[in-house]
């Protein structure tokens, strides 16, 4: 297993920040499994804040399936 690096946030049980999200954009996955605040009638995933928005769409455009 390896994490991210970046902010603890022990309100939202994750990490986060620019250390997060560099880590993040440089690998590809194969997989990803994301918690979202919402998701709307066409699909589309939200969040309350946007160091969560930045590092679901990092994740997004390096994942072949999520």
């Amino acid at each position: 297993m390896t994490l991210t690096g970046g902010m603890i946030r022990h309100s939202r049980m994750d990490l986060c920040g620019n250390v997060a999200l560099e880590n993040v954009r440089r690998y590809n996955f194969t997989k990803a499994i994301l918690g979202t605040d919402a998701i709307s009638n066409t699909g589309e995933l939200s969040t309350t804040d946007e160091d969560t928005a930045a590092l679901a769409s990092a994740l997004l455009e390096h994942c072949d399936e999520v």
